[in-house]
């Protein structure tokens, strides 16, 4: 049986809740560098000690559903079958959480619009990458019976997560209108089908193609 959460724990949550809301409120609408944490919690009434009882920094409530996002990655490839093919089983892992993308798009658009506005964001999204990339790789490692630090743990993870940052950097850029999971249907058929099957580029005038083998 769950124990509901009581009172003081469902202050705090809302709480939270509201830092949260404040902080993309602000960050919206005057850009997240002009944004301070004494902005933020001001706009909840509370004071900037309070918010750092909730988050590290500013950065933490914009990247909040980076954790949760990552842990039903890991969730969603623990219950695919046991004797499933790995590709299978990634593949169908990401396509969940394209889905849990498609129900906090509005949120993500933010996020993303705010990632290409700030280079200051640039260095701590690097970091949440190599995070998720360790995570699966050490989960992938678990379902092929290899160390994590393998090349196939490694390889496997990364290119999963390829599958999915290249299918959300068009569903981003075409501002959704694109199902994302089905454009990480199609990144996971070109790479099951092997980059090798892409078609040649077609020639440009006035371009002598250059024979196979031939050196640049």
């Amino acid at each position: 049986m769950i124990r509901a959460p009581g009172l003081r724990e469902r202050k705090k949550l809302q709480t939270r809740h509201n830092l949260e809301e404040a902080a993309l409120r602000l960050f919206a609408r005057q850009g997240f560098d002009a944004t301070t944490v004494e902005d933020i919690a001001a706009e909840v009434e509370v004071s900037p000690r309070t918010f750092f009882r909730y988050f590290a920094s500013k950065e933490d409530v914009l990247l909040t559903d980076d954790e949760a996002l990552r842990d039903g990655l890991l969730a969603a490839l623990r219950d695919r079958p046991s004797d499933e093919p790995i590709l299978s089983a990634i593949h169908g892992a990401v396509r969940i959480v394209a889905a849990r993308y498609e129900e906090i798009r509005n949120r993500l658009f933010l996020v993303y619009r705010l990632m290409t506005e700030t280079p200051s964001l640039e260095s701590h999204s690097l970091g949440l990458q190599a995070a998720w990339v360790s995570a699966l790789a050490a989960e992938v490692g678990r379902r092929l019976g290899q160390d994590p630090g393998e090349l196939a743990p490694r390889l496997v993870a990364r290119a999963a997560l390829s599958c999915l940052h290249s299918a959300a950097e068009v569903w981003f850029a075409t501002q959704g209108r694109a199902h994302l999971p089905d454009l990480v249907d199609q990144a996971f058929a070109t790479l099951s089908t092997g980059l090798a099957e892409l078609p040649a580029p077609r020639a440009r005038p006035g371009v002598r193609p250059r024979p196979s083998g031939e050196r640049r």
